[in-house]
């Protein structure tokens, strides 16, 4: 096995975005002499990259776009950089950079590995269709939880390929906060977070939220194709001085909010493991979460959060007011779940378990090379 083994991480892009904030939390915990580690991305402008400079300038960050744009000239620009930095691995993240990665990680005769965040059937747009053609040219496919690598054996993936390795948090990132309401009696203040888009469902969370009577408050952080609707939604229910669509904000905002908030609350029809849910978590809030993916992986219902049924604004409705009414259930929850994140969910496990396929496939690339 070389001195050093060499790995390239390909995402789409460096904006906002669970994976992205995952990926550079990942890659500045790589501390490991034995490595070196660079990121590429394909699309955007890196925003998330210059907020995440603020505190740590050790990313080695390749810009593959043109001014922000997908570069069609990208395919030849990455083969550049991956003999160029004689790169042993490259390591996909999300569709379109797992398109590209494949491809041209094969062309310069590199190992491929990729970590798939979902899957599901309802995926229609050619981009994603595509993607999941191309994945049996991973030599390793990271599955993000048990019901990801279930649907990639069911579409056909051997399963001796595929390797769990559940999202972690940087838990030094996250700011620790008691459950509970101020002593000023304030109104409950309950959040969410994501991009707008049907699958995410806040439009169950506005719907079972016009059941919650009182003052309570609803933010929503996030911004997509979903929010003209969602606005409607919100006029239409008379929720426009208890319901904010707050958009796209900085992830230290982010965190802020998520601070203030007495209680989170995540309602998608499907999600492949729940990162936001598992931020919330490590923060000490009390998390109410739809039963679907791989967010049970995550939660035990009752104990470190709440499960309920997918598109089901009463249920949703009946355990928020639970909540709001309940202080040490809060509490408890809270507490539960912070401690729950803390000995499963930690970036050093995470590390370790994709330095293995590392180091496997390095040693087996130079066993094939010296035979």
């Amino acid at each position: 096995m070389p001195d050093k083994i060499t790995v390239l991480h390909l995402i789409t892009g460096l904006d906002p975005g669970g994976a992205e904030v995952l990926l550079l939390d990942f890659v500045k915990s790589f501390d490991d002499d034995g490595y070196d580690v660079y990121i590429a991305y394909i699309y955007g402008n890196g925003s998330l990259l210059r907020e995440k400079r603020s505190r740590s300038n050790n990313e080695k960050v390749i810009d593959l776009s043109k001014n922000g744009k997908f570069d069609p000239l990208s395919f030849y620009h990455l083969y550049k950089t991956i003999r160029k930095l004689d790169i042993d691995i490259i390591h996909t993240h999300l569709a379109h950079s797992g398109i590209i990665g494949r491809i041209v990680g094969k062309l310069a005769g590199v190992k491929v590995v990729t970590t798939v965040h979902f899957g599901y059937e309802c995926k229609t747009k050619l981009i994603y269709k595509l993607e999941e053609f191309l994945l049996p040219l991973s030599d390793r496919i990271i599955a993000i939880s048990q019901c990801v690598k279930d649907y990639l054996i069911q579409k056909g993936i051997d399963k001796n390929r595929i390797e769990i390795i559940r999202n972690a948090i940087a838990l030094e990132n996250q700011h620790i906060t008691d459950p509970k309401f101020k002593p000023d009696s304030s109104p409950a203040k309950i959040g969410s977070i994501g991009r707008l888009i049907r699958r995410k469902g806040f439009a169950t969370l506005i719907e079972g939220f016009s059941r919650i009577e009182g003052e309570a408050h609803l933010e929503i952080i996030g911004d997509g194709p979903e929010r003209n609707h969602l606005a409607e939604l919100i006029t239409r229910l008379s929720l426009n001085r208890r319901v904010e669509l707050l958009g796209q904000l900085p992830n230290n905002d982010v965190l802020e909010k998520l601070m203030s908030w007495d209680m989170f609350v995540f309602s998608p029809t499907w999600e492949g493991f729940g990162l936001v849910v598992l931020e919330a978590m490590s923060s000490g809030k009390p998390v109410i979460a739809t039963d679907v993916g791989g967010i049970p992986e995550i939660i035990q219902d009752g104990t470190t959060g709440i499960l309920v049924p997918p598109e089901n604004p009463k249920a949703l409705a009946d355990k928020i007011d639970e909540l709001i009414n309940n202080p040490a259930l809060r509490s408890r929850l809270g507490n539960a779940a912070r401690k729950h994140v803390e000995e499963n969910f930690t970036l050093k496990e995470m590390v370790e378990k994709t330095k293995k396929i590392y180091k496997k496939l390095v040693t087996a690339t130079n066993m094939d090379v010296t035979s």
